[in-house]
């Protein structure tokens, strides 16, 4: 009698498109628009276009390409045109924006790529993952975000930054604060920081994106540490909130049914002891004073969004529906003290571009989030709906932002294939057949 013996490839993790995802990610996060600038490269402002766009943008578009022409290109085709189609309005009414800002309004359109566009790449780029490529790149991420907590606590207790933070100012190009005491670590600027690092937080509490419990509660602890280092009293506060609100619907509903969840209760545990031993110790420390101090001393961030308020007060009917050209902004920013940008997306959005530009491109945006909470869960969904919060509350995603891009692919390295698999059943978005990643 003859034996056979059946051989079964065993997939590594390590191909070619983990590679390109997880290169673009990486040069992202650790090579901030602040890094840049300390580096000397013309980021923020400059006469060269090309230069003030990211290497990462770079390398995620050309990763795409390079996919599309290596024997992907059918699943990107896929990607775009019958599972994800929102990324195709997307792109489409970045174009529009793109040739509206610069032929209407002369604005630079060189911040839209990298907070676009390169959200649309990072999507494609995890769609194209399968589950084990997946777990490898949310170890990657899981590495960054605890080695840049690390760094913004290094910061604030040493009082020594890694790079100087910057603002850009179209009348003072770009001012620097060397003597700010918020954290930049690897993200750059403090605010960036904070919201990021308050979204994993959300995403390791309401998501599997670590199963063990024994490892994420030392996680949650730090990362909770480095809010104060980062000094953002509104993504602290809403990081708390969402957290508590969260913890405490999955305890009544435990309640209602008669079964409570292990992590829930060990959540709520931890949160009342540490609110009676480990805070009023980090209180009497000293560490906080200054992140504390920042609710009473508001160091012009009020003043920033009345005088915001005060410039739209200013436009005419025609600048706020086409919006208004990029020099009477920029005298009306000078007249009321409003330097460094617009502290909210949504407003600074309007007050660039003009409702006409809103309608343009709020309805695809809203369809891309809902593309994301498609392929992976009600948590991250949470944790977008967060994002949107803090972004109204600072300049962000109105200016040069990378954020959105390493949001995506923390939400896509957060996903349980289950419940994404709910959610497109539930709205018919993909066919019932679709593999999902």
């Amino acid at each position: 009698m003859t034996s056979t013996t059946t051989y079964h490839a065993v997939d590594s993790g390590f191909s070619l498109k983990l590679c390109l995802t997880a290169f673009a990610l990486l040069l992202v996060c650790f090579i901030s628009g602040q890094a840049l600038s300390n580096f000397g490269v013309n980021y923020v402002l400059g006469a060269n276009p090309l230069e003030k766009i990211h290497p990462g943008t770079y390398v995620a578009f050309c990763s795409v390409l390079l996919l599309y022409v290596t024997g992907e290109g059918s699943r990107i085709n896929r990607i775009l045109l019958v599972e994800s189609p929102s990324l195709v309005y997307l792109a489409i009414s970045l174009l529009i924006i793109l040739a509206y800002a610069g032929i209407l309004l002369s604005v630079p359109g060189t911040g839209l790529p990298d907070t676009w566009l390169l959200p649309i790449c990072i999507f494609i780029l995890c769609a194209l993952l399968n589950r084990t490529e997946t777990r490898y790149l949310a170890r990657i991420l899981d590495g960054f975000f605890l080695i840049n907590s690390l760094l913004g606590i290094y910061e604030v207790v040493f009082n020594s930054h890694l790079v100087t933070i910057t603002v850009a100012n179209a009348l003072l190009g770009v001012m620097s604060f060397p003597y700010e005491w918020r954290a930049g670590a690897f993200l750059g600027h403090p605010l960036t920081n904070a919201y990021l690092t308050g979204a994993y937080i959300l995403l390791l509490i309401m998501t599997p994106r670590i199963k063990t419990l024994a490892f994420r509660i030392p996680l949650l602890l730090l990362h909770s540490f480095a809010m104060f280092a980062f000094g953002s009293r509104a993504a602290t506060v809403l990081t708390g909130l969402f957290a508590i609100a969260y913890i405490g619907s999955r305890m009544f509903r435990g309640l209602a049914s008669g079964r409570f969840e292990r992590d829930m209760v060990v959540y709520s545990a931890l949160l009342t002891v540490l609110s009676v031993t480990v805070v009023p110790v980090v209180l009497a420390s000293g560490f906080a004073d200054r992140f504390i101090e920042r609710f009473s001393v508001d160091n012009g961030s009020a003043q920033a969004r009345t005088g915001a308020l005060d410039m739209l007060a200013s436009f005419s009917w025609t600048d706020l529906i086409f919006g208004p050209p990029l020099q009477f902004t920029i005298q009306l920013g000078e007249k009321y003290g409003v330097g460094a940008g617009i502290e909210s997306f949504f407003l600074g959005f309007l007050m660039t571009f003009g409702i006409l530009g809103c309608l343009i491109f709020w309805p695809p945006l809203f369809l891309f989030c809902r593309a994301v909470y498609y392929r992976t869960n009600v948590g991250c969904a949470y944790v977008m709906t967060y994002f949107f919060i803090c972004c109204a509350t600072s300049v962000s995603l109105s200016s040069k932002s990378l954020a959105l891009g390493i949001l995506v692919a923390m939400c896509f390295t957060s996903v349980d294939g289950r419940d994404a698999w709910l959610a497109q059943r539930r709205f018919n978005q993909v066919p019932r057949r679709m593999p999902i990643r």
